[in-house]
């Protein structure tokens, strides 16, 4: 599985990759990583993968024998994601990787160096972009309490129509009724009832633009919180196959490989939209990469077995 392109060979230079992420080490472990990539994924089709009963392995031909769909030569479970190892880059052996939010509680997130983009936020606020709402602002009001009252949260949402921000932090959030697309453009709500109205997509280049001519001080953000029920992979491609120079510093995503179906807040499990396989999460991986990223954690998501929570560290190329 050849690279897409060729990692970018110079630093970033923020304040929290200066600070914990020897450059060194760091550039020799994720030359290994990229290089170990499709090894690890072959790995996966291996009949010990397979945990729900419904295959009977055959060794010679290296597939199961009684399913007739492709979940058949897939992982099952948390292991799809099994291959995407973390590189321990983040301070020595990510020791200086903080929690967001309370660690027991679903929806907390690790982000490297907490403590120096705090510090930082004091004398340039911190800018957080948080995609995905539903009207829970849970990781808003962690980022104020962690970043400071100086933070700046740009909430993303266009399946909001009343956005209820808590009064406490209403200060630090501006709530945008638009989520970030493939394109400008307003969609129906629903294409047999166009009364229903549109949702607003825009594209990133778009957002950073417009938040400038609005007055709001936003270069990249500091961090970026994806929280999209399985509509991320899709925009984390658009996004790194972009010619954007103003990446997000941190991507903290949760990662799905099924996605809620059109009609109803119901996951696909295995039906309607097909699953997607780790040869494709692989590709996302490669993506990555080569845009400078490096996975710095990945937390396998206790009450979706087919999501994991990743923390991606832009550290070279930016």
């Amino acid at each position: 599985m050849p690279a897409l392109l060729e990692p970018p060979s110079h630093a970033c230079r923020d304040a929290v990759v200066r600070r914990h992420v020897d450059q060194a080490a760091a550039s020799a472990l994720a030359t290994s990583w990229l290089a170990d990539l499709s090894e690890r994924v072959s790995s996966l089709l291996d009949d010990a993968t397979y945990a729900d009963g419904g295959c009977d392995y055959d060794h010679a031909q290296r597939r199961c024998r009684n399913r007739r769909n492709v979940e058949a030569v897939q992982p099952a479970g948390h292991r799809r994601f099994s291959f995407l190892t973390p590189l321990p880059i983040c301070g020595r052996n990510n020791s200086a990787l903080g929690v967001l939010g309370h660690p027991d509680l679903d929806g907390h997130k690790l982000v490297c160096g907490l403590a120096t983009l705090a510090k930082a936020s004091r004398r340039r606020p911190a800018v957080v972009f948080s995609l995905g709402s539903n009207n829970n602002f849970v990781f808003e009001q962690a980022v104020v309490r962690r970043l400071g009252r100086n933070a700046s949260v740009h909430t993303f949402d266009c399946t909001v129509d009343t956005p209820r921000v808590p009064p406490e932090i209403r200060r630090n959030v501006v709530f945008h009724q638009t989520c970030i697309g493939e394109r400008d453009e307003d969609v129906p709500v629903d294409v047999q009832a166009p009364a229903r109205g549109r949702r607003a997509f825009r594209t990133w280049a778009a957002v950073l633009r417009d938040l400038q001519a609005a007055g709001h001080a936003v270069d990249r953000p500091d961090l970026m919180k994806v929280d999209i029920e399985g509509h991320e992979r899709s925009w984390l491609w658009r996004l790194l196959a972009a010619p954007s120079r103003r990446l997000p510093r941190q991507i903290l995503i949760e990662l799905h490989y099924n996605t809620l179906t059109e009609v109803a807040r119901t996951y696909a499990a295995s039906y309607g939209r097909r699953l997607v396989s780790a040869g494709e999460l692989a590709m996302l991986a490669q993506l990555w990469h080569t845009r400078g990223y490096r996975l710095i954690a990945r937390e396998d998501n206790p009450q979706g077995r087919m999501a994991t929570e990743l923390t991606l560290l832009l550290v070279e190329g930016c």
